[in-house]
């Protein structure tokens, strides 16, 4: 096989001038990303389906969220600030493009199903189709040919390479959802994929990077943000590693995500506890039992603060104090904010000793 005959194949199906046609050749540019084998059909299915299921898990959130807050009482002037100032940031770093993804599976989104129909889409001479394993698979060579070919720029490779880092996190549902037998098996399989897509486009922003420097010299070049979407697809790759094993990889993005929802949203936002529960069982496994035990105290502690078991959380952060103070000190920030907290279930006990004991 050579590159001629991948271009006349290539050709022969953007000749046909069909839709079909099309989404055929935008998944072969998507999969040219992923690793060449074992690319489940279901991956596709999912990147539809699981897009309303997490619809569905934000309006249920945003209620208890609004729940949360009724419990709080009346809103200090310091909390509608931090409001008004998460709004603003939240406004700046949305993204403001569609997610980048193949047209076939935007559709799907529409429709809310992925047909079965759509089985032979990609299924062609440069993509395999295994009926028995409902997978497809390339050849090395077709694989190379159609990630780094003479006429795909690098700004087209950083569009695909989103496209195929969309539809793997996509395959993946956060806590609550996921935890089926099924989902297991679905991000075992994906563990090679989310490796690969991620060590292309590392390659690729160096490459950007570079080009960006040569063409704007003497001036300084500015790296683009870590927004809401990098840090949902971080924390769902997270899960893949966390599956595996690969608890060095999993602690590295978790650690982005934490360090991102604590600067904008805070460590009272549902989202900052739900990272940090994780990132605690991950620490645990790397043998960092104490700062495991402290993360997890003090996420755990602010969620019985919300369910109204002011013992139990004052309890739970305190002993968090205890461990970060004998970390980290007293001046670390993270001690602080486990004192904030413990003060501000303190004051909630309404007795004199438990006032001097929040304001000391």
């Amino acid at each position: 096989m050579t590159r001629a005959t991948f271009e006349i194949s290539y050709q022969a199906i953007a000749n046909k001038d069909s839709d079909d046609a099309a989404d055929a050749l935008q998944l072969l540019k998507t999969f040219a990303f992923l690793h060449c084998e074992n690319i489940r059909f279901e991956f596709l299915e999912k990147a539809v389906t699981n897009a309303a299921l997490e619809l569905q898990q934000q309006a249920e959130d945003k209620k208890r969220e609004a729940g949360s807050k009724a419990h709080d009482g009346p809103q200090t002037w310091s909390k509608w600030w931090n409001t008004v100032v998460f709004s603003l940031l939240t406004y700046l770093y949305r993204t403001r493009t569609p997610l980048v993804l193949p047209d076939v599976l935007r559709q799907g989104r529409e429709q809310k199903r992925f047909s079965e129909s759509r089985h032979g889409t990609a299924n062609g001479p440069l993509v395999i189709y295994n009926h028995t394993r409902d997978s497809y698979s390339m050849h090395l060579l077709v694989h190379e040919w159609a990630r780094e070919a003479p006429d795909m720029s690098i700004g087209e490779q950083g569009v695909w390479s989103e496209a195929t880092s969309v539809l793997l996190s996509s395959c993946i549902l956060l806590p609550p959802l996921g935890n089926t037998t099924k989902d297991e098996d679905i991000r075992k399989d994906l563990l090679p994929h989310v490796d690969h897509v991620r060590e292309v486009q590392a390659c690729i922003a160096d490459r950007m990077k570079d080009k960006r420097m040569a063409r704007m010299k003497p001036w300084p070049v500015f790296e683009s943000g870590f927004n809401r979407e990098r840090a949902l697809m971080y924390a769902k790759f997270s899960i893949v590693y966390s599956q595996n094993d690969r608890w060095e990889d999993a602690k590295r993005l978790q650690m982005a995500v934490k360090e991102f929802t604590l600067k904008f949203l805070g460590i009272y936002h549902p989202v900052t506890r739900r990272i940090m529960l994780p990132l605690a069982g991950t620490l645990f496994h790397l043998g960092h039992s104490d700062e495991a035990a402290a993360l997890h105290e003090q996420s755990l502690g602010r969620s019985r603060y919300l369910q109204g078991r002011l013992s139990e959380a004052r309890k739970l952060q305190e002993e968090a104090v205890a461990r970060l103070q004998k970390l980290h000190g007293l001046d670390n920030e993270a001690t602080l904010d486990a004192v904030d907290n413990v003060g501000r279930t303190t004051v909630n006990f309404y007795r004199e000793e438990d006032f001097r004991r929040a304001r000391s």
